[in-house]
């Protein structure tokens, strides 16, 4: 995969969602043996809100990413 040039870092987004996967493979995945499919899947999405909702990162000022994605769509006061 080439980068494009036009953008700086073209490759941030795809590292995020590998680390969101890589996170969730060793805090849920591996630690759990699921009975089947559905159960994995509920399982995994409750994992999922909590990772979204409750859990803070440290590279995004230790907030929940629901925090600070919200945060960001506050509308900005404009001046009169």
């Amino acid at each position: 995969m080439r980068r494009s040039g036009s953008r700086r870092c073209g490759l941030t987004p795809i590292r995020s969602s590998v680390r969101v996967w890589k996170s969730v493979k060793y805090e849920e995945v591996y630690l759990k043996a699921y009975a089947n499919v559905p159960e994995g899947r509920a399982s995994i999405g409750k994992h999922l809100d909590f990772y979204n909702g409750r859990r803070p990162h440290q590279s995004l000022a230790r907030q929940t990413p629901d925090q600070a994605y919200f945060k960001a769509l506050q509308p900005i006061p404009v001046a009169a």
